[in-house]
């Protein structure tokens, strides 16, 4: 087991803190079933060779290795593992990730700047494609059956990474589903399907899952998969369960918080699935889609307000030559100034500030960045 892993000149290597020295002990760490000290394995780990989305150049070689622990019997909560290894893929450079950083206004034209990003882009590339070669290793996690179910939902998780590879990996999870008894694996295979593919050969598949007779979860998933693909298209019925949803998304809310997906609430996972569609087929239902974001919290509300200025107003400024608000653009903006958890963020010590991500939001739109300037706004248009 972990044959190779002190052959690697880990003392050579680096990544965020400097010498990759530590990686062989915290990856045997990780076989270890005390749960506290997998944790902070796991936490070192996020901090040194994928810190804050950074990949470095020990990363690929630490990546075949937690693969393997997959494999180990004994290796409890894989499913840490799993969505780790799909972080990694979703990894960058630093030098890209900091590129239009004023820190590097003078060197980003030089060669030894371009060398430097040339080097940390083939990391990345290496670790995305040591994750990739895994992939058999993670179908078997998936089929078996005696694996805990965080695990298995976890793989799908991991798979939708690997779009360029869809034509073998749907087909797979396709042959999966209708076999699959637990309704959040089922609903983690469909979301996987949401991002791998576009495509009729998908939407046809997705029929079944969104009959009234399945749980609630999956067809929340199933609708969600046909608004990926469908778009504009979307049929009424699938917009139409997705807005009852909205309104009672209690019923179903800790289903979804279970899922791998559920990075986010369900609300403003469902409006931002919603840009997808656009305003016109949105209209009939437009005033319960707006009613939704009086119930979100601050987080979620962030994103449902990006999701539904986007609706309302086709992405686009509004003109500042006869600038109009139709009836549910000036509903959402309404609903907007009248949130209590939108416009404010509560400091530690009980003070609160403007949140300046709502403020650009706005500004993007050409419209007020404060709740005072709105309030006159909506007054005199």
């Amino acid at each position: 087991m972990l044959e190779g892993l002190d052959n690697i000149p880990w003392s050579t290597l680096n990544h965020a803190y400097g010498s990759a020295e530590d990686v062989p002990q915290l990856i045997w760490s990780l076989l270890d079933t005390n749960d506290d000290i997998r944790d902070k394995t796991l936490y070192s780990l996020y901090s040194n060779i994928w810190h804050q989305g950074t990949v470095y150049q020990a990363t690929p070689y630490a990546v075949p290795f937690l693969v393997e622990l997959l494999s180990v019997s004994t290796v409890t909560r894989k499913y840490d593992i799993l969505i780790y290894l799909s972080h990694l893929t979703q990894g960058n450079s630093y030098l890209d990730n900091q590129h239009d950083d004023f820190l590097f206004d003078e060197s980003c034209d030089t060669d030894g700047f371009r060398r430097q990003l040339e080097l940390e882009l083939n990391y990345v590339r290496r670790t995305y494609l040591a994750v990739r070669d895994g992939l058999e290793v993670y179908f078997q996690l998936m089929q078996n059956k005696l694996q805990d179910p965080q695990t298995r939902m976890a793989v799908p998780y991991l798979l939708s990474n690997f779009n360029e590879l869809q034509a073998m990996i749907v087909p797979r999870l396709l042959r999966l589903l209708p076999t699959e008894d637990n309704a959040l694996i089922r609903a983690s295979i469909l979301m996987a399907l949401r991002y791998l593919q576009h495509g009729q050969q998908v939407f046809d598949h997705l029929e079944p899952y969104l009959a009234p007779d399945e749980d609630l979860i999956v067809r929340v998933a199933a609708g969600l998969a046909v608004v990926e693909i469908a778009g504009a298209n979307t049929p009424l019925r699938v917009i139409d369960l997705l807005v009852d949803v909205l309104k009672h998304s209690t019923v179903v809310d800790e289903a979804y918080e279970q899922l791998t997906w559920s990075e986010g609430d369900l609300i403003s996972d469902i409006c931002k699935a919603f840009m997808h569609i656009g305003y016109e087929r949105l209209r009939p239902v437009m005033s319960q889609v707006v009613r939704s974001l009086r119930r979100v919290d601050f987080y979620a509300a962030m994103d449902c307000v990006d999701a539904l200025l986007f609706i309302v107003f086709d992405g686009k400024p509004l003109s500042e030559v006869n600038p109009n608000l139709s009836r549910h653009q000036r509903m959402v903006l309404q609903t907007i100034l009248e949130s209590p958890t939108i416009w404010n963020i509560r400091l530690n010590d009980g003070q609160t500030m403007l949140n300046g991500n709502i403020s650009n939001m706005m500004r993007a739109y050409n419209l007020p960045a404060d709740p005072d300037t709105m309030r006159v706004f909506l007054q005199e248009m």
